[in-house]
């Protein structure tokens, strides 16, 4: 791909106790390709209620990208969304930092698909 846009129309984050919290992104649209190498972006700004969550939940619109050979192709995520299932502790005032790693894969049929990579995906706190 030469570009990759994905717009996520909502970020949810599971408690612990099972409660969720619905938070908009500050820029629901940005270029995957870019966010690359250590490259990285800020989905959301604000504030979420201190304490133990086991799930932060991508709600993913539409992606959409140029592929280098040329022409148009679109990118589903699995279940419209893309997750990260691991317990984190969110500080009363404390940055929490989430990293996906995600590829994507031609699929058998031609289209194309998000796979996430859970062990290279984490959460860096404080």
């Amino acid at each position: 791909f030469s570009y990759l846009n994905v717009t996520v129309t909502s970020i949810v984050l599971t408690q612990k106790d099972g409660g969720q919290s619905n938070h908009t992104p500050a820029d629901g649209t940005f270029d995957l390709r870019q966010l690359v190498l250590g490259n990285v972006t800020t989905l959301f700004e604000g504030d979420v209620e201190a304490g133990n969550y086991t799930k932060l939940e991508l709600r993913i619109a539409d992606a959409t990208g140029d592929l280098v050979a040329g022409g148009q192709a679109a990118v589903k995520a699995p279940g419209g969304k893309l997750f990260l299932n691991q317990a984190f502790t969110v500080g009363a005032g404390e940055e929490t930092t989430f990293l996906f790693d995600i590829t994507v894969h031609k699929q058998g049929n031609g289209s194309y698909a998000f796979q996430p990579n859970a062990s290279g995906s984490k959460v860096k706190q404080g």
